[in-house]
């Protein structure tokens, strides 16, 4: 099985992510600058990961086959619009 490895996951999109992948209850590792402000899971793993620390880089990413970056500092989380439709 593969091992899905989530950064980002005390921001606003990447806990969101990191919730809908435990909704389905898929096994993960999620990665966090400050770990001690993610969420805990019964199916996750956290681990500390910080992006100029390239030793703590290395060792935090092994295991994970497919990782999800998920930095967007910007982006809001909302309910899609139904497309306006154009007359």
């Amino acid at each position: 099985m593969l091992m899905i490895g989530i950064a980002g996951v005390t921001g606003k999109l990447g806990s969101y992510v990191a919730d809908l992948v435990d909704q389905q209850g898929i096994a993960s590792i999620h990665l966090a600058r400050s770990p001690e402000r993610a969420t805990v899971y019964a199916s996750a793993e956290i681990r500390k990961m910080v992006y100029a620390n390239t030793p703590e880089v290395v060792e935090a990413l092994k295991g994970i086959d497919v990782l999800l970056m998920v930095s967007a500092p910007c982006l809001e989380i909302m309910p899609r619009r139904k497309p306006i439709s154009r007359s």
